[in-house]
């Protein structure tokens, strides 16, 4: 500031521009930084505006782990206020990664200490810090000042007017009320100086004639007696006078010439110099810029603030590189993302994946799929409700860590669970959400109309009393759907049966349902896979080509695809599309995890009972089957390197 006052003062004709290059934009006592340079420039240019400002925070590595580490906070932010918005929105789960908060601030400074997992990426958590809590905030410009305006007073005072001003017009009135504090300081310094000069004028007279003084004053009855004596005498004024007269004989005695004539000369140059200071307000001008600079060398230090570009640029998008990645979610609900590079590597190296003696029922695949960092990934509930992660938001591991539990990623209140995940790279283009409910509502909607998908959710179907979302899939509005019900029942329509709707409507009947029975699963064919393999709870399975199964109505019982429920079969439990040479994995409610290959199984009519897959222990029932081979085949293509089926 103190510089842009000087530079004014050289040049007037400076420009608002010319002072924003001087004044680069505030600087606050807490220090932080302010995110870009245009928006401090717009702001002294108008007198009015907002910068955004954060605080200094640091990524460091400690013992394996990474650490933020908070510094400084924004402008008036008071640091108890970032601590409890940073715990708020994790408990939220809008800020995801982290595993401690620690307040490590004392005397010698600030300190904030924020531990993340293990497998977060330091430079979301980070980005997320700054978008969810006060760590980053919006400082406001209003340079609103009362301007004199109009002529003065009789009793000398001006009318202020309240009034937005650039920056330049702020520094001019700053450099006219600093030249009217000098000027009149400057006329008051000379007021003082001619008195005290007149003062010593006197003096001066009367140590010329310091024995007739003297006689005077002590010849005299009263002051005022003495005082016109002296007067009258040597031409006095009544000031000098009276100044004579007030002093004791003894001062003024001893008065010394060469004081009072040394005094007197300085004086004499003091006035002079006041007077032409009063007569040049280029002078005054020079005075004013001196004085400000003066201020600056005696209380200037280094900035606290400091500028960067502005980060509305710089999104988590441009900072995180857009890689291929393949995503695992298991059926213990935990979430992960492994580079794709992972499998390559492992693939060269020839150890393949860990064996199954240990595999847990929660660590079982459930969904497996590839996509890239920047990507979306669509999760959908039971509830009918939709949520959404980027690929980036999804904690990166190894391809042997279980990953992180999905509940601590989503805010998904109690009882709602997630029964489809998939990717999706752009939302144009003539593709449909396909969904089916387990009482037989199948609705379609288009993929775009689940672009704009919030935090918290949006509603993707409404359900019925007692009704819950079962399976969603992707097409492009003209596949083949098969339905299986737990009854042994199938439906089998083109999916131009269902016409489209918004994302909140109900959707049509698909499937008509004896009492007690609901559908197991949704299949929208594909070409590649042409075999339709169904699981009982007691271990029994079947594939069946699909040409076995013909077309029905939408809204129909279907066909016959299994034996009803029997005691010594079970009701059905999954349905699933397989090729010849595809595994799979069998999971059962007593943590058991088989594996088969579906070459293995005996292919039979729609109309057969199936064969025996497993002999299960007492008390014991199959509740899902996972098709390891088609996600293999899907990272194979990736990499061009074969996978073995991911566990």
């Amino acid at each position: 500031i103190a510089d842009a006052i000087a530079a004014l003062i050289d040049n007037p004709n400076a420009t608002d521009d010319d002072l924003c290059d001087i004044v680069t934009g505030p600087d606050f006592p807490t220090g932080g930084t302010i995110l870009g340079h245009e928006a401090i420039r717009e702001a002294y240019k108008t007198g009015r505006g907002s910068i955004a400002i954060r605080g200094k925070a640091e990524i460091i590595e400690d013992r394996g782990k990474h650490k933020i580490v908070i510094t400084e906070i924004p402008y008036q932010v008071y640091k108890g206020r970032i601590i409890e918005a940073i715990s708020d929105a994790y408990s939220e789960k809008r800020i995801v990664g982290i595993a401690r908060l620690d307040d490590e601030s004392n005397r010698k400074g600030m300190r904030v200490v924020i531990e993340l997992q293990r497998n977060a990426t330091p430079k979301i958590v980070l980005n997320q810090l700054f978008k969810h809590t006060p760590l980053q905030a919006t400082f406001g410009f209003n340079m609103l000042a009362l301007v004199p305006v109009g002529q003065p007073r009789p009793d000398g005072s001006v009318a202020l007017e309240p009034q937005v001003l650039t920056l330049k017009q702020l520094l001019e009135h700053f450099i006219t009320h600093r030249k009217d504090v000098i000027t009149r300081r400057t006329a008051y310094d000379l007021r003082k100086a001619e008195e005290r000069a007149h003062l010593l004028e006197g003096y001066r007279i009367a140590l010329d004639h310091i024995d007739e003084v003297i006689e005077i004053v002590r010849g005299s009855q009263t002051t005022d007696e003495a005082k016109g004596k002296l007067s009258k005498r040597f031409d006095l004024s009544d000031v000098q006078a009276q100044a004579i007269v007030d002093m004791r004989l003894r001062t003024l005695v001893g008065l010394e010439r060469k004081k009072i004539e040394d005094e007197y000369a300085e004086l004499i140059k003091t006035i002079a110099e006041l007077q032409d200071i009063l007569r040049s307000p280029r002078r005054i001008a020079g005075i004013v810029k001196s004085e400000t600079l003066d201020v600056k060398k005696r209380f200037g230090d280094e900035r606290r603030t400091t500028i960067e570009a502005a980060e509305d640029e710089l999104s988590i998008e441009q900072i995180t590189p857009n890689i291929d990645v393949v995503v695992t979610y298991t059926v213990g609900g935990y979430i992960k993302r492994v580079s794709v590079d992972t499998f390559r590597t492992q693939s060269r190296g020839g150890r393949g994946v860990t064996g199954i003696s240990n595999l847990k029922r929660e660590d079982v695949v459930r969904n497996f799929f590839m996509t890239k960092t920047h990507d979306h990934v669509l999760f959908f509930t039971n509830m009918g409700r939709v949520y959404r992660l980027r690929g980036y938001e999804i904690p990166d591991t190894t391809r042997q860590a279980r990953g992180t539990a999905l509940v601590n990623l989503l805010t998904l209140p109690p009882g709602e669970e997630v029964t489809a995940v998939f990717p999706v790279h752009h939302f144009e283009g003539e593709r449909y959400l396909v969904m089916v409910t387990r009482q037989g509502v199948i609705k379609k909607t288009k993929l775009d109309q689940f672009a704009n998908v919030r935090r918290n959710g949006l509603i993707a179907i409404n359900l019925d009393p007692g009704d819950a979302l079962l399976a969603v899939d992707l097409s492009n509005g003209t596949r083949d759907i098969i339905l299986g019900s737990t009854q042994g029942m199938a439906v089998h329509f083109n999916e131009k049966d269902v016409r489209p709707m918004g994302r909140v409507a109900r959707g049509v009947k698909a499937m008509t349902l004896e009492k007690g029975d609901t559908v197991v699963a949704m299949d929208v064919l594909e070409d590649n896979r042409r075999e339709v393999l169904l699981v009982t709870s007691l271990a029994f399975g079947k594939r069946t080509p699909i040409a076995d199964y013909r077309h029905t109505a939408r809204g129909g019982k279907g066909v016959k695809a299994f034996a009803r429920q029997r005691d010594d079969i079970g009701q059905v439990v999954d349905q699933i599309l397989v090729a010849p040479d595809d595994q799979l994995l069998m999971i059962t409610s007593g943590n058991q995890v088989i594996r088969l290959k579906v070459g293995d199984i005996r292919k039979t009519g729609r109309d057969a009972k199936g064969v025996r897959l497993q002999r299960l222990g007492e008390g014991d029932e199959v509740i899902a089957i996972t098709n390891l081979g088609k996600q293999a085949k899907q990272i194979t293509e990736i990499t061009g390197e074969p996978q073995q089926p991911e566990l």
